[in-house]
């Protein structure tokens, strides 16, 4: 009875947070491309001239948000209902109360389903709130609020703890993405947009004006690779290694938002970028994997000869396959800069970031890969673990527009598993993961690039009861890259 009487106490305190009318209120942002010495004070604005005016809201954009939020609920559970003959979509009173005072677990639905499927739903909530004039922050609540509804409401199963984090989180920086990309895709072509951002599309029935939002995209790279994997693991006891070698070819999509260097913060994720990658192998495997990292706030740094930003970053990166996955979610610090050569086309960059793991996934493959054929082995009810941590990130590069362009990209993480989160047969501890990634790039057109790159990738996992597997993977290829920038 005291869960109920929670559970409606904090609706009601969060609603009451939500609907509020949000105090109407117009700022000018005017950037100049000036360049003042640092003794004069001045500092380089990095935008290009634009008027943003804040996200406003009255009651009327709330309640459009509520609507859509519930009818987003309502269409899921009965999608999964009716089309897909789902029986966890069975719902009535009986499930509501039963999930109301009952407790909450780490759920074992699938990879795809935890890690795309519930972020993509968080940012429809999200995007509902965007799309009717909320600001980020609303916005967020918009889908932590859609989120709790659905794990009480849309389902028969127990509440699950993961997705009450993976939702609105990570929903919050796809909903961001997609809703400035369907702004500038409404500029260019409004078929994209409506791929782009549906609930954006649609929320233009309500409404004669699209809303305003600081910043604007600045490069979309397009990349076609191909090339070959290696791949080796190895175990601590007995257990005979495995190895592995793919031919793999896919494409890439590169996206920068904002200029990155000397920017600062009017909206939240106003400045981030985007890797999207998507390969196919020889043994008719297929893999996945992206890359969306923002600044939740920044501001500017000078120096004599470079300028650069730095500020609190929010960030959420996956990769799946058949048998391999990872993904992490974190917030932290990032400072990245540019020190051009003056009078010249030269110039050297460097990020880093230094990120908490909220919430991370590392994949249970070799676990399963070691006992498959052993009949009496019960195979876990889920083929990847929780856990939380921490994550690094160097990157360097060089360009030249005579010798090319050299990319140096770096990551280190450290995974703990979430206790609680454990499931049998698959009792871990942590996990260390290192990657590397070198590239080199000539300019062959205006818009065209052939390149070459060496990826490196070295994991050890940990476990309680069981040998300790080391994985290393070196993929090498070749790729041409169509790059557009805004003048």
């Amino acid at each position: 009875m005291r869960k109920i009487i929670s559970f409606i106490a904090l609706s009601l305190f969060l609603f009451s947070i939500y609907g509020q009318e949000i105090k109407s209120e117009e700022t000018e942002f005017e950037s100049k491309e000036e360049k003042l010495s640092p003794a004069e004070g001045a500092s380089e604005s990095t935008e290009n001239e634009y008027f943003f005016e804040k996200a406003k809201a009255n009651v009327r954009n709330v309640a459009i948000t509520t609507g859509v939020v519930f009818l987003q609920n309502v269409f899921v559970n009965q999608m999964d209902r009716f089309v897909l003959g789902k029986e966890y979509a069975i719902v009535g009173p009986a499930s509501f109360y039963a999930n109301l005072t009952g407790d909450w677990w780490w759920d074992i639905d699938d990879f795809p389903t935890n890690q795309f499927g519930h972020p993509y739903q968080g940012s429809m909530y999200f995007t509902a709130g965007r799309a009717n004039g909320l600001d980020f922050w609303h916005s967020f609540l918009v889908a932590g609020i859609g989120s709790l509804l659905w794990e009480e409401f849309g389902e028969i199963d127990a509440p699950s703890k993961n997705d009450i984090l993976t939702t609105p989180f990570c929903g919050s920086i796809f909903g961001e993405v997609f809703h400035r990309l369907y702004l500038d895709a409404m500029q260019v072509c409004s078929p994209i947009a409506w791929i782009i951002s549906p609930i954006d599309a649609l929320s233009r029935i309500f409404y004669d004006e699209l809303p305003t939002v600081s910043g604007q995209t600045q490069e979309i790279d397009f990349i076609f690779h191909g090339g070959a994997e290696f791949f080796n693991m190895n175990y601590d006891d007995s257990t005979p290694s495995a190895d592995s070698k793919n031919f793999l070819g896919g494409t890439s999509v590169h996206i920068q938002y904002g200029k990155p260097y000397a920017h600062k913060t009017v909206e939240p994720y106003d400045l981030f970028t985007v890797d999207f990658n998507a390969n196919l192998m020889s043994e008719l495997d297929y893999e996945i994997s992206f890359l969306v990292d923002g600044y939740l706030h920044s501001n500017p740094t000078y120096f004599e000869l470079s300028k650069g930003t730095y500020g609190i970053n929010l960030l959420y990166e996956a990769s799946y396959s058949e048998d391999k996955c990872f993904s992490n979610l974190g917030v932290g610090f990032k400072y990245q800069q540019e020190t051009p050569f003056s009078e010249s086309d030269k110039r050297l960059t460097f990020y880093t970031t230094f990120d908490g793991i909220l919430l991370g996934t590392r994949s249970l493959y070799p676990l399963f890969y070691k006992y498959s054929q052993n009949r009496s082995w019960v195979s876990p009810s889920r083929k990847y673990n929780f856990g939380y941590g921490l994550l690094s990130k160097f990157g360097l590069s060089f360009e030249h527009p005579k010798l090319g362009d050299f990319y140096l990209d770096t990551s280190a993480s450290t995974l703990f598993v979430l206790e609680e989160s454990q499931i049998t047969s698959a009792e871990w501890t942590k996990n260390f993961m290192l990657n590397a990634k070198l590239r080199y790039e000539k300019r062959l057109a205006k818009n065209f690039k052939l390149g070459v790159q060496d990826e490196l990738l070295w994991e050890k996992d940990f476990y309680n009861h069981d040998s300790n597997p080391v994985q290393f993977t070196n993929r090498m290829s070749l790729y041409t890259k169509f790059d557009f920038s805004r003048n």
